[in-house]
């Protein structure tokens, strides 16, 4: 997932009717691709956040393309000078493609009455969120022992059949004041990591499973801080590593001597945490000790960051977002990367 957000100036458009103010920018842009659906047959209308009393759409969900992907708009009140709106756009990269990139550029551009230039748009917004995923093939969730940098709380989910499916990890906060776990609850802190078994999600969800019978976890860092200053989309590609503070092992590989011993420890730490593992296993000190550090000091032999790291240009043109980087770069129109009365770049 990545979420662009960028405020909505005159300097978007072009041909917009006499007299149009600052505040109506946006809402053109959000009624026109509200009424896409009637004239386009990649775009099937969910449902809006339309305001009964203003006439005004909030917000626009399209369900764009073959596979069907959801893209959100959305609309709010910009802090800046010069605007008056703010407009987020929300979409899956990865399920889109470079050719649904591609026909979504201009089926925005269309949409408006080719009056609003998308990529001079982009070439304006900041990232405001990124989820990142790296599908691990192979290995279940119980297999593995996750720790993360600053970590505090985690929540765990198991499945009806009692084996664990999700974890989640959450950063410390100094706001926290109970131990009740919810997972929409600020009180749990900012949200680090999530591994989960992607297999039984698809089956879940319906769909057929990528690898069939084989077991797949998908380990899922979502970005919501870039530092100080925007993170603008044109910058994407210089993005630092954000999985460097996960750590993700094999669960046999940092046991200490004996491997079952070390799993009944793995298994009952979940559940009860060090000290009730230690007692209901009637450990000495000298092994409660060794395997306290042993968990701790788990080999990082699955999530293999920099290895990993060396392929996020591929992936950001695999998945189509490079096209739209070029789109902002050239400031186009549409995917011809030019703008109105120019030659095309």
């Amino acid at each position: 997932m990545i979420s662009l957000v960028g405020s909505v100036r005159y300097e978007h458009f072009k041909s917009l009717p006499p007299a149009t103010e600052l505040n109506e920018l946006a809402l053109l842009v959000t009624n026109t691709l509200s009424s896409a659906g009637a004239t386009n047959p990649q775009v099937t209308i969910g449902k809006t956040g339309f305001n009964k009393g203003s006439g005004v759409y909030r917000s626009v969900p399209w369900i764009f393309g073959e596979d069907a992907s959801a893209i959100n708009f959305s609309i709010g009140q910009s802090k800046d000078a010069d605007a008056a709106h703010w407009l987020r756009i929300e979409f899956n990269p990865r399920k889109l493609g470079p050719k649904g990139i591609f026909d979504l550029v201009d089926a925005i551009h269309d949409a408006t009455g080719q009056r609003f230039l998308v990529g001079k748009f982009l070439s304006t917004c900041r990232v405001s969120r990124l989820d990142i995923a790296v599908d691990v093939v192979g290995l279940l969730v119980p297999e593995l022992i996750v720790t993360a940098k600053g970590e505090a709380k985690r929540v765990h989910y198991y499945g009806s059949d009692g084996c664990l499916e999700s974890l989640y990890l959450h950063k410390k906060t100094s706001t926290a004041k109970t131990s009740q776990a919810k997972p929409s609850s600020r009180k749990l802190g900012t949200q680090i990591a999530r591994i989960y078994d992607r297999r039984r999600e698809m089956i879940f969800s319906g769909k057929q499973p990528d690898f069939g019978p084989v077991p797949m976890t998908r380990i899922e860092v979502m970005k919501k801080h870039f530092g100080n200053k925007p993170f603008e989309l044109l910058s994407l590609l210089h993005l630092k590593n954000p999985l460097k503070d996960i750590f993700v092992g094999l669960a046999t590989s940092a046991a200490p001597e004996n491997q079952w011993a070390w799993l009944e420890y793995v298994e009952l730490r979940r559940g009860g945490g060090h000290d009730w593992a230690c007692r209901l296993m009637s450990l000495s000190k000298k092994d409660e000790q060794a395997y306290a550090d042993a968990y701790r000091k788990h080999p990082r032999d699955v999530l293999l960051t920099d290895a990993i790291w060396a392929h996020w240009k591929q992936g950001v043109q695999s998945t189509g977002l490079d096209f739209m980087m070029q789109a902002a770069s050239a400031g186009s129109a549409g995917s011809s990367f030019a703008l109105e009365g120019e030659g095309s770049t």
